[in-house]
């Protein structure tokens, strides 16, 4: 996409008109054809930020349901990894968006990382005006939009690399002994960003053109 932003939500994908995609030796290519005349090829897609929640499968026969949804997850999931440029958040066999944690997972991934972690309904960060919540999106590693603490950049840009996670937003509460970590999400709210979310995004579609 160069330095222009095309946003293509995930119904468009589900409604394609059409999906060509080969995976033959080192030959792996896709075309598809939106309904709005647009065409998508793995030459076309430069820097791709995935935010993809596949829909149901209202065609298929509530039997089939199940297994249509994972035969279409499978197939965004294949023709995603023909990109030969930066994506965001690639798609894995455990969720659209990567890997699938629970927040205990987030949590022992967060203090490896260098972290304090608590569970979040422990007394000792509960949430009041004294002790308020921060959210932050980090990417690669650093925050957007938001100023970390100094002793926070280091765990923040370990826990991006030891989870081999491009884009999440996490969840930190002020304790009685500084910030503590709760819990983390891969679907960020980009709000956080903001205008330096955008700059940073065209800056990384440049460099990948």
């Amino acid at each position: 996409m160069g330095t222009d932003i095309d946003l293509v939500g995930s119904g468009e994908l589900a409604s394609a008109l059409r999906i060509e995609h080969t995976v033959a030796g080192e030959r792996n290519a896709f075309t598809i054809e939106l309904a709005d005349g647009r065409n998508l090829t793995e030459q076309t897609v430069g820097l791709v930020l995935n935010r993809h929640h596949p829909p149901s499968q209202p065609l298929a026969t509530e039997d089939d349901r199940e297994y249509a949804y994972e035969e279409s997850l499978a197939l965004f999931a294949s023709w995603m990894n023909c990109l030969p440029g930066p994506v965001l958040n690639r798609p894995v066999g455990s969720g659209p968006r990567g890997p699938y944690r629970s927040p205990a997972q987030w949590r022992t991934l967060a203090r490896r990382a260098g972290f304090e972690t608590r569970d979040p309904w422990d007394a000792g960060i509960e949430v009041t005006e004294e002790r308020p919540t921060m959210y932050a999106l980090l990417l690669y590693g650093e925050s957007v939009g938001v100023e970390l603490p100094a002793e926070l950049r280091d765990a923040a840009r370990a826990l991006c690399q030891r989870t081999q996670t491009e884009l999440v937003e996490i969840r930190l509460v002020a304790g009685t002994e500084g910030w503590t970590f709760t819990d983390a999400s891969l679907d960020a709210d980009l709000r956080l960003g903001g205008d330096a979310l955008l700059a940073r995004l065209r800056e990384l579609a440049r460099t990948a053109s």
